[in-house]
């Protein structure tokens, strides 16, 4: 068994040395190039698949290849993961997002996030302790992956928080109307202004799905005011 298929069959192959290894055989820069930037492991998998049917002759500028295109590799996350390496990671919720006000499905994503930005946080250290580029390179990757499902459930929880707060501007907006319009139809006459008023807030509340009592509707009718 070759180097290329004893990699493959082994249960997590590594990308990076994946990568070592199809540098050291392939004599096809574009797709050194291509696969380092792009980290693409499926296809990295797929070309070694084919050299391990057939171990061609390794290629006598491989150290120069692994130096170059590794490197790449390696600047492509690093890039990636800048941002994450200056941030100050925090175990809490900076926007203060009170988890008690949270439906129970809520508070699940709530207690998974926290839980994850510890983890995020021992990555990072990690990451900066780390003594190889390998290493590091393996650490910004988990912490790229880790901060995307992060920023997921802040979304889901953000986007329910904004509705249950339109929700109740709405039911203030509606119980608002609902009281102007008693006021108003309690006067015996209204001033010019005051009819425009009124009307403009029946309208209102009725665009937003109020529902007005079968009393108050024969009211506005009988002084013509819908």
């Amino acid at each position: 068994m070759n180097e290329i298929q004893s990699y493959l069959n082994g249960q997590n192959p590594d990308f990076d040395q994946g990568f070592a290894l199809f540098c050291k055989y392939s004599r096809n820069q574009s797709l050194m190039k291509y696969i380092g930037r792009k980290r693409d492991m499926a296809k990295l998998l797929y070309q070694l698949e084919k050299f391990s049917i057939y171990l061609p002759k390794p290629n006598p500028f491989q150290k120069t290849n692994i130096s170059m295109f590794a490197q790449d590799s390696f600047s492509i996350v690093t890039e990636k993961v800048q941002h994450v390496e200056i941030q100050n990671f925090k175990t809490y919720d900076d926007r203060k997002t009170k988890r008690s006000e949270l439906p129970e499905e809520y508070q699940k994503l709530y207690d998974e996030n926290i839980d994850d930005y510890k983890i995020l946080r021992s990555f990072h250290e990690k990451m900066k302790l780390s003594n190889s580029d390998a290493g590091r390179a393996d650490f910004r990757v988990k912490i790229i992956a880790l901060d995307k499902k992060i920023k997921v459930r802040w979304k889901t929880i953000d986007e329910y928080l904004k509705n249950k707060n339109q929700e109740k501007s709405l039911t203030i907006n509606v119980n608002t109307q609902r009281a102007y319009i008693s006021k108003m139809l309690k006067k015996e006459i209204l001033t010019e202004e005051q009819i425009i008023k009124l009307k403009q807030r029946v309208k209102e509340l009725i665009d937003a799905g109020g529902i007005l009592s079968e009393d108050t509707l024969k009211r506005l009718r009988k002084r013509s005011l819908i």
